[in-house]
């Protein structure tokens, strides 16, 4: 729990410092958006995987494969959209 705590206040850190030095370093949006998008994949891999694992009939694994799917299907057509 305490570990959960420290990684939740270098969050709150990271993103104050990023906040307050977007001004002074120019393009810096540019490389802590792929920058937090690693995070939060290191997230899916180490905590979520392992408890979609957990349930493995056929048709949990049907509706996890869907909303997957569905998901990646999101953040193609944002990016499309935003493009």
């Amino acid at each position: 729990m305490a570990y959960n705590f420290a990684s939740a206040l270098t969050a709150i850190a990271g993103a104050l410092t990023v906040y307050f030095s977007a001004p002074l370093i120019q393009g810096i949006d540019t490389f802590m958006a792929p920058f937090a998008a690693g995070g939060f994949i290191y997230i899916a891999a180490t905590d979520l995987m392992p408890e979609l694992h957990k349930r493995n009939g056929a048709r949990e694994s049907l509706t996890q494969l869907i909303a997957l799917l569905t998901g990646i299907s999101l953040m193609s057509a944002l990016r499309l959209v935003m493009a």
